[in-house]
């Protein structure tokens, strides 16, 4: 049974235990998270989005392809094509978004992006399935849509999984992906505003050597 934990105290506790920040450190951070905690985002169901359910069913399909080959390459073009990235990037640096320099932009966006499809390859066997069912999907809004189904693996097993898409004109992209309870995006501002707020004072030099750690 997956205990219930909140997330913040959980890194909290983990950066008491100690005062080096890093890019690895998060990703064991948020791996041993997704096995202990759960999120939500309390949304309000609106409407169901055919749209988004095919494009959901469409991208975790090739997930799964990425995940079973285990090509790194497979996941770097999947998130590139069909992520948000400059949205998620930026909804990641929470009350510091608007504090980044421009110099810092192109390249934080960069490692944002290595970042997320490290923690796809660290965490390859969670999407490895045979397949994804979509069970609901409910709008939050005209642009923000929380579509829901089962990954569901050989032998009859499955697993809870949720995305978060945003609509970009008559295009859908990936803004965040629940899996295990864990919400990535989410975990990621977490930690990002953590590293700027307790160790760098909001130097976001100290944020890009993190990422590049």
């Amino acid at each position: 049974m997956v205990e219930s934990l909140n997330i913040r105290r959980y890194i909290l506790c983990m950066m008491q235990e100690t005062s080096r920040f890093s890019r690895r450190r998060f990703m064991t951070t948020i791996t041993s998270a997704a096995a202990m905690a759960a999120v939500s985002l309390s949304p309000t169901p609106v409407l169901a989005d055919r749209g988004a359910e095919q494009f959901v069913t469409k991208v975790a399909g090739q997930a799964i392809a990425a995940a079973r080959s285990g090509s790194a390459s497979a996941f770097r073009n999947l998130v590139r094509r069909n992520s948000a990235i400059s949205s998620v990037a930026s909804f990641a640096l929470g009350k510091y978004r608007r504090k980044m320099p421009a110099r810092h932009r192109k390249e934080y966006n960069r490692l944002v992006t290595n970042l997320i499809v490290d923690l796809f390859i660290q965490n390859s066997r969670s999407f490895a399935g045979q397949s994804y069912v979509v069970r609901s999907s409910s709008s939050r809004s005209n642009k923000d849509v929380v579509v829901k189904g089962h990954l569901l693996f050989a032998g009859g097993r499955a697993a809870t999984m949720e995305w978060r898409v945003v609509r970009k004109g008559s295009r859908y992209r990936v803004f965040d992906v629940r899996v295990k309870g864990v919400w990535l995006a989410l975990q990621m501002r977490q930690e990002f505003v953590s590293v700027l707020s307790k160790k760098s004072g909001g130097d976001f030099d100290g944020l890009m050597r993190y990422l590049k750690s």
